[in-house]
């Protein structure tokens, strides 16, 4: 099976943007697209007074097959858009866990994102969520700001971010890690960019 692009959607236009990046990628690495939508379980108060949530049955199944139809027809559509390989998952949990484990599960190349949501369930993807899959991804993550997605697709390099501290015995292994990320992200792009703190 091809490793895909994993592209968490919350149902918000410009989550939707990463899809076109998520493409370019893909297209270069001979990847499939793999969308993921997150379906957190609606809470209801049986009472004013009283304090135990519950999960309302009626309210969650329509709310989870609702997301169900709205991702199946983005996956038809991104399919048909971009003559790529496009598979689709509704999970339900915490959005952050949930994307990692469907990147995990999927051996996926790479998370391609928006650092936060606008409308639809933006609540669920401000950038505590973004932070969450960067720490905790199994793969690369592509997390692209607002302003990123407004400008013109244009993937010219890779910047790898690397702290290098005089005392770290990791020194080697992250120079490495560096250099099997700018091979594997290859071809096309001209070079990788290590950006190094010290």
């Amino acid at each position: 099976m091809t490793r895909p692009i994993v592209v968490p959607l919350d149902g918000s236009d410009l989550a939707n943007e990463a899809l076109a990046r998520a493409a370019v990628l893909a297209r270069l690495l001979g990847a499939s697209i793999h969308l993921v939508r997150v379906h957190v379980p609606v809470l209801a108060y049986s009472a004013a007074e009283s304090p135990v949530a519950f999960p309302d049955p009626a309210w969650d199944t329509q709310i989870r097959d609702g997301a169900h139809k709205w991702l199946m027809k983005k996956a038809a559509d991104t399919s048909a858009d971009t003559k790529l390989t496009v598979t689709f998952e509704v999970r339900v949990g915490m959005p952050a866990d949930e994307v990692v484990a469907a990147a995990g599960q999927r051996n996926a190349h790479a998370i391609v994102c928006t650092t936060h949501g606008h409308g639809g369930w933006a609540a669920q993807w401000l950038g505590s969520v973004a932070d969450a899959i960067i720490r905790h991804s199994p793969c690369p993550v592509l997390a692209m700001s607002e302003q990123a997605i407004s400008e013109p697709i244009n993937l010219r390099h890779i910047m790898v971010p690397v702290v290098w501290k005089r005392d770290c015995r990791s020194d080697s292994s992250a120079r490495a890690g560096t250099r099997h990320r700018c091979r594997e992200y290859g071809g096309p792009l001209p070079r990788c960019r290590p950006a190094v703190g010290r």
